[in-house]
């Protein structure tokens, strides 16, 4: 059974980078909490009628884990970088 978290639930506490991508939309590199627990998150923010909300799209990683993450965003990176 998949539980769902409700918009209220997350709260963004710090933000640490963000990206623009499409018009209106941006990803954000943040620190948050949600049901009480801190997580890194990175997350696409779109905007609403009544400004910017983060949407389901996005994943929440357990501070611990931050370094085998980056190191596979290194890797990929790698991938992509000119020879």
């Amino acid at each position: 059974m998949t539980q769902t978290k409700k918009k209220s639930d997350f709260k963004e506490k710090e933000r640490v980078f963000s990206v623009p991508t499409r018009e209106g939309e941006e990803l954000r590199f943040s620190v948050v909490e949600v049901g009480g627990k801190t997580c890194a998150d990175i997350r696409y923010f779109a905007e609403g009628e009544s400004g910017i909300w983060p949407t389901n799209r996005g994943i929440m990683i357990d501070p611990k884990k931050l370094n085998d993450v980056q190191e596979g965003f290194n890797k990929l990176s790698a991938k992509f970088q000119k020879k």
